[in-house]
């Protein structure tokens, strides 16, 4: 019986450290079964298998909620009687432009990482945003029509009849 255990994790787990609290605490009991480091070694390798399947399990499950709930966001979105149904891919264009004019590449990337983008208030938030910008645009530039005026004057007032 060795004076000190080793707890060593198996293949596959490198990077995961053994909690040193957990194995002072089991120290003792192992002495008193009078255990090999052969034997802790078959229980250390047997636990953290269980701990691993156990947290990925863990972790399959809390992704499953999530795309679902980033589901349910994009269905309720879609049916928003503001600016969902049928004008819906319009205003979600609306919503992109608004994004990529005011926001900065991080925040972009977070939505899209977070789900956070399909958010119903979020989308309506933008559509909102968009259509207020929209609406404070000169006539002639919200039109595109790829001729500006070339005076301020003309700008201002519009061309002479």
């Amino acid at each position: 019986m060795p004076e000190a255990y080793e707890f060593k994790l198996p293949e596959g787990m490198e990077g995961v450290e053994v909690d040193k609290a957990m194995g002072e605490a089991f120290t003792p009991v192992l002495k008193d079964l009078g255990l090999t480091q052969e034997q802790v070694n078959k229980l250390t390798e047997a636990y953290a298998k269980q701990v691993k399947e156990g947290s990925d399990k863990v972790r399959t499950d809390l992704e499953a909620q999530w795309t679902g709930r980033v589901k349910s966001w994009e269905e309720a979105a879609r049916k928003n009687t503001e600016y969902g149904g049928e004008h819906f891919d319009a205003n979600l264009d609306l919503a992109r432009q608004t994004l990529d004019r005011y926001s900065t590449p991080e925040l972009k990337a977070l939505l899209a990482e977070t789900g956070l983008g399909s958010h119903p208030d979020l989308i309506g938030a933008f559509v909102k945003i968009g259509k207020a910008t929209a609406e404070d645009r000169p006539k002639n530039a919200a039109a595109g029509s790829g001729t500006a005026p070339t005076s301020i004057a003309d700008r201002l007032f519009g061309k002479p009849a």
